[in-house]
């Protein structure tokens, strides 16, 4: 394989179709290896404001293979198993002691898509099914899927799905108190 791919000359759907994308044979920590051996600084696999913790770790490598060996995945919507529910314990105890339940979710998006529904529900169980508006920060981005799309106030990611967003509140970001200018 050649050490780019160019977006219209691949199966996978690129999401960008003017670029050249690298084509990366391992990693090792931080490090990507394109296939022609070129090392680059790996500031993308983390993705958007989360953590990645690096390629090739023997650790996350073995304790991946251990549970994948006994269970790889089952749908959490009709099973539970016994990491699911430690982990559960754990996030509980050190993260959020006054929650009552944690929701597994895929993703950054699919974790706010779930946190609009949570509240939707929140608001028509209580008699008040009038209170839907989100009020966001302007150039906040919460994902991809369309109900979190329509919290981003960046009419660039917005694109062409105006018409399926609602119409939630968008506010200016906070001035910096301490004078210095700008924004936080």
């Amino acid at each position: 394989m050649t050490a780019t791919v160019a977006a219209d000359a691949t199966n996978v759907f690129p999401r960008f179709r003017d670029l050249d994308y690298p084509c990366i044979e391992r990693g090792e920590g931080v490090w990507l290896y394109r296939t022609d051996g070129e090392r680059i600084l790996d500031a993308c696999s983390a993705g958007a404001m989360v953590a990645c913790l690096g390629h090739g770790m023997d650790e996350v490598v073995d304790a991946a293979y251990e549970q994948a060996s006994r269970l790889s995945y089952v749908y959490n919507h009709h099973f539970t198993s016994e990491p699911q529910e430690r982990l559960a314990d754990r996030l509980l105890t050190v993260a959020a002691p006054e929650m009552a339940r944690v929701r597994f979710v895929s993703g950054g998006s699919e974790a706010n898509e779930a946190a609009l529904r949570l509240a939707r529900q929140y608001h028509v169980d209580r008699g008040e099914p009038q209170r839907w508006r989100v009020i966001s920060q302007a150039q906040a981005y919460h994902g991809a899927l369309l109900g979190v799309l329509a919290l981003t106030g960046r009419a660039s990611l917005q694109g062409h799905y105006g018409e399926y967003l609602p119409g939630h509140v968008h506010i200016p970001p906070a001035r910096d108190p301490g004078g210095r200018g700008g924004t936080w």
